[in-house]
């Protein structure tokens, strides 16, 4: 691990109405020049919320300023074949970006 590194895991799950909501990440956040995201993570064919997550984090980024310091690899997702869906991924996206700031 480089200095100023920080790997952060977090699992959203809620129970909302008949079902649940899901979605679990493991983020890698570096010092960088710039922002940059990048994706390592393997999906379920067909499946596919990276953007969601980018979103979630460059939205927790800019808000406490270092968005325009900071890269972020998506290092892994792990998929409930239920209750994973696009909103489950962008909550645990944004827990894991606040997250990195708790560390």
């Amino acid at each position: 691990m480089e200095p100023g590194e920080v790997t952060v895991s977090f699992e959203y799950r809620r129970h909302v109405g008949p079902r649940y909501v899901h979605g679990a990440v493991t983020l890698k956040f570096s010092p960088s020049r710039t922002f940059e995201f990048r994706s390592e993570a393997i999906w379920p064919p067909g499946e596919d919320y990276t953007p969601a997550i980018e979103r979630a984090v460059r939205e927790v980024l800019s808000t406490r300023g270092v968005l325009h310091s900071t890269e972020c690899t998506l290092c892994r997702v792990d998929w409930d074949d239920i209750a994973s869906c696009e909103s489950g991924f962008a909550a645990a996206g944004r827990g894991a970006a606040l997250g990195a700031f708790e560390v």
